[in-house]
């Protein structure tokens, strides 16, 4: 990856008139939860960079679900995610896949 990361959603899927929005660490679960669900999907590329996207979330996204991958980084940088996004007062939802 060139440049600074940090910040910066890889997205899969636009937001669509749902207005919610999936969040992964991975490219791949994003591209599955919008397939599954047809909900916009960001990925952050990397478990340290997911709380960083709590700032670029748009402010008419009624919902966010966040993708918790099932590590010690992922369940830690999601719920950081989670609490900014509360503050932020996004109706958040974290979902750890079985």
């Amino acid at each position: 990856m060139v440049g600074a990361p940090r910040g910066y959603p890889i997205v899969l899927a636009p937001p669509a008139d749902l207005c919610g929005l999936a969040i992964t660490e991975g490219i791949e679960d994003a591209l599955s939860v919008h397939e599954a669900t047809g909900l916009g999907a960001w990925a952050a590329g990397a478990a340290s960079l997911l709380p960083a996207l709590a700032a670029v979330v748009p402010e008419w996204i009624e919902c966010v679900t966040i993708m918790v991958d099932d590590d010690d980084a992922g369940r830690s940088n999601a719920d950081t995610l989670a609490k900014r996004l509360d503050r932020r007062r996004f109706d958040v939802r974290l979902v750890l896949p079985k």
